[in-house]
């Protein structure tokens, strides 16, 4: 089963993608640059933009959404950009960026979207300043300084859910769509 997502949901707001992104299904990940994916039926390699461990999940049998490249030289054809530990059949499920290197940007998005409110409300938004003798991420309206950090972190474990060895981040069993 395979359809397109126009972009990550977070909290309702979203976070835009180029093209539409397509939803995939994790078959496994063979290496820390892989994860093989069924897309509609077939199944496709797929670059993994994080090489290290991914939280503590467990990724097979996980819903995925992958950008498309269209660099003919590249090895593998799409990106995965998130997965979703939601209990199968979730109507709207909520997506978890894995793609560590494009947090800047939908960071800036969601500055220049004001999608933040809590924090600033955006009225300028540059990237990369200079603060002393550090370059930092973002500076908003000329005065808050905004740096950008990906960690891994736990999450809600719900009953009957299934996690690698390691600290405790725990997802449903990966049973259905």
């Amino acid at each position: 089963m395979t359809d397109t997502a126009a972009a990550l949901i977070t909290r309702g707001d979203q976070i835009c993608f180029p093209e539409p992104l397509t939803r995939a299904r994790v078959v496994r990940r063979p290496n820390r640059f892989i994860i093989d994916a069924d897309i509609a039926g077939t199944e496709t390699s797929c670059h993994c933009p994080t090489t290290g461990r991914i939280g503590n999940l467990v990724l097979d049998g996980l819903p995925c959404l992958l950008s498309r490249s269209h660099n003919p030289a590249r090895k593998t054809p799409y990106t995965v950009e998130a997965v979703s530990v939601d209990a199968p059949g979730t109507r709207k499920p909520a997506w978890i960026g894995i793609n560590q290197t494009a947090a800047n940007r939908y960071v800036e998005q969601a500055l220049t979207n004001n999608l933040l409110p809590e924090i600033v409300t955006a009225h300028s938004v540059q990237r990369e300043k200079t603060l002393g003798r550090s370059r930092l991420d973002f500076l908003v309206n000329d005065a808050t300084y905004v740096e950008v950090k990906t960690p891994w972190t736990t999450s809600r474990c719900p009953s009957g859910t299934t996690s690698a060895p390691g600290p405790a981040l725990c997802l449903p069993p990966p049973t259905g769509w």
